[in-house]
């Protein structure tokens, strides 16, 4: 298929399996599963807590968030930069923007960092969606302290990302 006849949720979805490549999560999980289960969640918004900001998306917008659940951690986490996707895969400044607003830097603080992905619409419904999956527990073969910590700044964190 040539990638002119791709779509753009198509190709971000072979960029992100191509850099995530053969990286697990912290279940055990081939990692390409979260970001594909984000951008199902951003996708199928009407029917989650995501609704208010899904519905608040054009459908343009709602395919580049599709597309940014599925790069979300690409440069933080691959060997990919922001200049690949935007100059190499061609992809829309929007959705580029979106990704490197998400890619939470070394010693940031996170609430500040949240600041950031709420201000864009895109990245706040994917962060949304991502948060969403990372707080499921019920993921992971053992839960630990540090795990429900963990959820525990998510939840919070989600609640930031919701209000006005």
């Amino acid at each position: 298929m040539k990638k002119e006849s791709l779509s753009l949720v198509q190709q971000c979805l072979i960029i992100a399996q191509n850099a995530h490549g053969a990286q697990v999560d912290k279940g055990g999980e081939i990692y390409i599963l979260h970001p594909l289960l984000v951008s199902m969640m951003v996708k199928a918004h009407e029917r989650s807590l995501l609704k208010r900001l899904g519905a608040a998306l054009s459908e343009e917008e709602l395919e580049q968030a599709q597309a940014v659940a599925l790069l979300h951690d690409v440069l933080e986490d691959c060997p990919i930069t922001y200049d690949d996707l935007l100059n190499s895969h061609h992809l829309p400044k929007a959705v580029c923007d979106a990704v490197l607003i998400l890619s939470k830097t070394e010693g940031q603080d996170y609430f500040t960092y949240l600041e950031r992905v709420k201000a864009n619409k895109l990245s706040r419904i994917v962060k949304l969606a991502d948060l969403l999956d990372n707080a499921n527990l019920d993921r992971l073969p053992k839960v630990t302290e540090e795990d429900r910590k963990r959820k525990l700044k998510y939840q919070k964190a989600m609640l930031m990302l919701w209000q006005d």
